[in-house]
C-alpha cells in the first residue's frame, strides 16, 4: 500500500513501472562513423528490447500501452524510425512497420508457445506442460505431422527463450528487409 502514496492511483504506479522497463532497455549506440546497416541496426534494437522485457514478461501488456507516451518509449521509438528512414521507408509507412515491429517483439516476450501463467509454482507449471505435449502428440499424424513433430519442443516451458527470440527477431528483420526490396523499383 505503501507504494500508492507515491502515485494518485493505480493506473499512476503502473504507468511509472512501465517507464521504469522501457528505460531499461540498453539502445545500442555505435562508435562514430561505424554504424552498422539499418537492418543490424534494428536488430540489435529489437535484441536489446527482448533482454530488458524477457526480465519483466508480465509488464509487457503496460510497456505496450506506454512505448510511445513515454521518454524512454520514444528514444526506442526513434532509432526505430531512424533505421526504416535509411532503409527508405517513406514518412506515411516508418510509423506504421515501426509500430507493428516493436509491439511484435513485446509480443514475442509474453507469447511464448503453450506459456504458463506466470502465477503457477513450479509442479502445477510442470503438470501443464506435460498436459500439452501429450495433447499434440496424440494429435492425428496424417492431419498434423509437423506439430506432431514438434510436440516436445512447442510444450516445453520455457522454450529455449535464446532460439526463439532470435527466430523471432529474425523473421521479423527478414521480413522488412524483404518488404523493403519489393518496394524498391528494379533498375
Amino acid at each position: 500500500m505503501a507504494l500508492y502514496w507515491h502515485f494518485g492511483d493505480k493506473s499512476l504506479l503502473m504507468e511509472a513501472v512501465a517507464e521504469h522497463v522501457l528505460g531499461q532497455v540498453k539502445i545500442p549506440s555505435y562508435v562514430d562513423g561505424e554504424q552498422p546497416d539499418w537492418d543490424v541496426r534494428l536488430a540489435d534494437l529489437f535484441s536489446a528490447m527482448v533482454a530488458s522485457l524477457s526480465k519483466h514478461p508480465a509488464m509487457a501488456p503496460l510497456v505496450h500501452r506506454r512505448l510511445m507516451r513515454c521518454t524512454p518509449g520514444l528514444a526506442i521509438g526513434e532509432v526505430c524510425f531512424a533505421a526504416l528512414d535509411e532503409a527508405g521507408f517513406s514518412e506515411e509507412e516508418f510509423p506504421y512497420i515501426g509500430a507493428y515491429a516493436m509491439n511484435s517483439i513485446i509480443g514475442l516476450v509474453t507469447m511464448q508457445p503453450f506459456e504458463s501463467e506466470l502465477t503457477l509454482d513450479a509442479g502445477e507449471s510442470r503438470r501443464r506442460d506435460e498436459e500439452n505435449r501429450l495433447h499434440l502428440e496424440l494429435l492425428a499424424l496424417d492431419h498434423f505431422p509437423h506439430i506432431k513433430a514438434s510436440a516436445a519442443l512447442l510444450s516445453s516451458v520455457p522454450v529455449n527463450g535464446r532460439a526463439w527470440y532470435k527466430s523471432g527477431i529474425d523473421v521479423l528483420v527478414s521480413g522488412i528487409k524483404a518488404l523493403r526490396q519489393s518496394a524498391t523499383p528494379a533498375t
